[in-house]
């Protein structure tokens, strides 16, 4: 589990640095910032909470590691869902884009929705 979370956070940090050295429009770094942390940061992180194998959750009894799964699962949702919704907007208005990567994106976001 602690190679898992080492990676976890080497792909994160990665790709936040490479987004935040790019000269982006602030939605679409808000866009990227917002989606990495919500779907690939919270998401596995919540998923290895309920281990109890995993070093952050080691010591937890059972209650207290679905109550920090929940939170993290939340708190992923409102992060990738803001994400979304910040990539329609662009320059003030909505435009919606029909590209492969939007395309998945609305798929997850509603995918995302109907799970919870």
């Amino acid at each position: 589990m602690q190679v898992a979370s080492m990676l976890l956070g080497a792909t994160v940090v990665t790709i936040l640095y490479f987004t935040l050295s790019m000269r982006l429009k602030l939605m679409e770094s808000l866009h990227v910032i917002l989606c990495i942390l919500g779907y690939q940061l919270c998401y596995p992180l919540a998923i290895m909470m309920l281990s109890h194998k995993n070093g952050a959750s080691a010591l937890m009894n059972e209650v207290d590691r679905q109550k920090q799964h929940l939170m993290l699962l939340v708190i992923g949702l409102l992060c990738g869902f803001v994400g979304g919704v910040l990539s329609l907007i662009h320059d003030g208005n909505f435009k919606l884009s029909l590209s492969p990567h939007s395309l998945t994106g609305f798929g997850l976001l509603v995918l995302t929705g109907c799970v919870y």
